[in-house]
């Protein structure tokens, strides 16, 4: 058979191109021709029998010079448009997200409105604001190349700008966590409550330009050469969608990728702070800044300035802190600064492993944005249950400010608060370290430790404007900080709202005389101020004086959860619309009773234990109470079967079992045949398998939750079976 085929033509008839080959003639539009003279080559085109063995070089200059002819010849009609690129915007109240279709490969928007997708789109036209005549044709912003032409070989195709892939389901919400999480901690080495912090930061991240929030938190990464900085930021651009990496933050070129793209941005070792670096940071981190421009056509009046507005996500990696703590304490603290132990973390991903991890990202980032879609429009009607609120009176404005920036999720993901209470605690402490680090906490934690000596000698009392007060010899601060930091302590006792003075007093000399000295102290500054100045620069206070007493509120609210949960679970239904509620509230684990959706029913059919979950047993969609931590004031009310009792379970099988509905006793521990095990609470109503609900009545840890009737799980209440009222609760 003759293999051989050879492009003859390719001609334009209206808005169709048809490209004639030996073999027959392919008909495609005029968007997948400007594609192809883009450098694209979209994969319905490239992979026809008619284009086999036709070179794409021969292809795309035929089409160019076509194209070019039709521009020449079309250029009255193109003068009344413009052409406008965005990753994101909301035009007549349908939101519009960038994806590339993996199907043909090309860059489209996806349409949705209130969680519903309506459909895609290539382009939306509208009219010019300015000029009436005139219409703005809206496409897919294009991925970054070095240049044009490059992207027509596939050897130079680049992948910058991580788009997402077409919107894919995530199950629940706490899977989506899950996985993200997963995915940190597989290609990276970092502290467990980083790998919370950076998988609810990438959450946050794609829901970024959607927040009604004035401020987002950067994440600062600290870590020595070689411990795994630039890694995590790889790890964290591929699973983001939009996701960009670089190594400059150069002012120019940044405010017009993020004016085009809003990019979650990645930038790796960034450790001089000047002046384009603090400008870019504190607008990414307020969303009322802009960087300003100003435009060459000056007599256009108004439009003469433009305003780039930058804000959004932003993640740093340097070797050491910010010399300005005010730039610190903008971000969540990350640290890979310990020694690198684990195994099982590539140490360089490449061949298959690169093509897996590269599928994993892919998959993730089309997840989030499902979750996108499904969030966009009620992400900001969430509100907080008070849980973060109890660190409020304990921390200082700013600190309080960047660890309430996950109060939504935690409402969305009730089941992960234990988790963050873990990430806020490590937070706050980080945050301490790092501060302490900088110049002003140098200072700070010398005046702190000196104020804390018994050594009256560094001491004075003194008057000044006819008040009498206290304060401590600069000298002293001078001698433990060393010279390098002499000439700016005033300034920073001064930023740090330490007053210094230069009072008169009297003081000997070498040879032991007592003469009137005019010496400089640092003014011992009311109570109040001392703890903020703790609470910020003191390590020590914060772990046993700050923390304590936040663990004691936390756990109060804690509890507190447990208790309204059960009593949700024993509160009989006013009418519909209550138990509506309750049904809603049961989806999202708000209730006493162990919920089990369609996947889970699966499982049960299965014979798996309830609420099983292969990855994940210490945190079950059947019942929130699962996740919070016991009571204080009864550490040992839970009982725990011994290790040969465990042994002694019967292995679940495929077989199917009887299910049945039991409410809990006393709280007891259920192993699975892994060695994993699941805690089930008192006064919770769970969904077990009889056959082993056996062993935990004989225990009296179990009871049939209804004595005469079934258990709804719809209403939550006891259903008579043979007439009657049934009071069993």
């Amino acid at each position: 058979m003759d293999n051989r085929n050879e492009l003859l033509a390719i001609v334009k008839e209206g808005k169709w191109l048809k490209i004639i080959t030996t073999r027959g003639t392919l008909t495609i539009t005029l968007d997948e021709a400007e594609s192809i003279a883009d450098g694209n080559y979209p994969t319905g085109i490239k992979d026809s029998p008619l284009m086999e063995n036709i070179p794409f070089k021969v292809v795309y200059k035929q089409i160019l010079k076509i194209l070019k002819k039709t521009t020449r010849g079309d250029k009255e009609e193109q003068e009344k448009q413009t052409v406008a690129y965005r990753t994101r915007f909301t035009f007549d109240g349908i939101h519009y997200d960038e994806f590339l279709d993996p199907v043909d490969g090309k860059l489209k928007f996806i349409k949705y409105k209130d969680g519903t997708i309506l459909g895609d789109a290539e382009t939306i036209t509208t009219q010019d604001p300015d000029e009436p005549n005139k219409n703005v044709i809206i496409k897919p912003a294009p991925q970054i190349a070095q240049t044009k032409t490059d992207r027509i070989f596939e050897e130079d195709e680049f992948d910058f700008v991580k788009f997402p892939p077409r919107p894919i389901p995530y199950g629940t919400l706490e899977q989506l966590y899950d996985r993200i999480k997963a995915f940190v901690h597989k290609y990276v080495e970092v502290k467990e409550e980083d790998e919370i912090l950076v998988a609810l930061w990438i959450m946050k991240a794609v829901l970024s330009d959607a927040l009604k929030d004035t401020s987002f938190p950067f994440i600062h990464i600290i870590a020595p050469f070689g411990h795994g900085k630039t890694r995590l930021l790889l790890v964290m651009t591929e699973a983001s969608p939009y996701g960009f990496y670089l190594i400059n933050v150069g002012s120019a070129p940044l405010k017009r990728v993020s004016q085009l793209y809003s990019p979650t941005l990645c930038v790796d070792e960034k450790a001089n702070m000047d002046a384009d670096t603090a400008a870019i940071i504190n607008a990414k981190f307020n969303k009322n800044s802009i960087v300003l421009n100003a435009d060459n056509e000056v007599q256009r009046g108004i439009n003469s300035i433009i305003g780039y507005k930058i804000f959004g996500p932003l993640a740093l990696a340097n070797r050491t802190p910010f010399k300005d703590d005010a730039i610190e304490s903008k971000a969540f603290q990350v640290s890979q600064d310990f020694q690198m132990t684990r195994k099982d973390v590539p140490r360089k991903i490449k061949g298959k492993r690169l093509d897996e991890f590269e599928k994993e990202a892919r998959e993730i980032r089309g997840q989030l944005l499902q979750f996108r879609i499904d969030y966009r429009d009620k992400i900001n009607d969430i509100e907080g249950s008070g849980f973060i609120e109890k660190f409020e009176e304990h921390l200082e404005p700013r600190l309080y400010e960047i660890l309430s920036f996950f109060e939504d999720l935690i409402e969305i993901i009730p089941g992960i608060k234990k988790e963050i209470f873990g990430l806020l605690k490590y937070q706050i402490k980080r945050n301490v370290e790092v501060a302490m680090e900088t110049p002003n906490g140098i200072v700070a934690s010398t005046f702190l430790n000196i104020l804390e000596n018994t050594d009256a000698e560094n001491k004075i009392t003194y008057v000044t404007a006819g008040q009498e007060y206290e304060g401590i010899l600069l000298a002293s601060i001078y001698d433990e900080i060393g010279v390098n930091y002499a000439k700016q302590t005033g300034k920073i006792l001064q930023s740090l709202g330490i007053r210094t003075d230069r009072p008169r007093v009297p003081r000997k000399d070498k040879d032991g005389n007592e003469k009137i000295k005019r010496v400089t102290v640092a003014r011992i500054p009311n109570e109040q101020k001392i703890n903020e100045l703790k609470a910020r620069y003191d390590l020590k206070y914060v772990e046993d004086e700050l923390l304590p007493r936040i663990e004691k509120d936390i756990q109060a609210s804690l509890d507190n959860d447990v208790n309204k949960d059960n009593e949700k679970v024993n509160a009989p239904q006013a009418n519909d619309n209550e138990k509506g509620e309750k049904s809603e509230q049961a989806s999202t684990n708000q209730n006493g009773e162990a919920h089990v959706d369609n996947e889970d029913e699966e499982d049960y059919q299965k014979g798996k234990p309830p609420s099983s979950d292969d990855n994940n047993n210490e945190r079950k969609e059947g019942g929130s109470q699962n996740e919070r931590p016991h009571s204080p004031h009864s550490p040992d009310s839970a009982q725990e079967l011994g290790q040969d009792e465990k042994n002694d379970l019967p292995e679940i099988t495929d077989q199917k079992y009887e299910w049945g509905y039991f409410r809990v006793l006393d709280d007891f521990d259920y192993y699975f045949s892994s060695g994993e095990r699941h805690r089930y609470k008192k006064d919770q109503v769970i969904k077990f398998s009889i056959i082993h609900a056996a062993k935990y009545v004989l225990k009296g840890l179990l009871k049939p939750a209804c004595s005469n009737g079934h258990w709804d799980p719809v209403s939550h209440e006891c259903i008579p079976d043979i007439g009657g009222i049934n009071n069993e609760q």
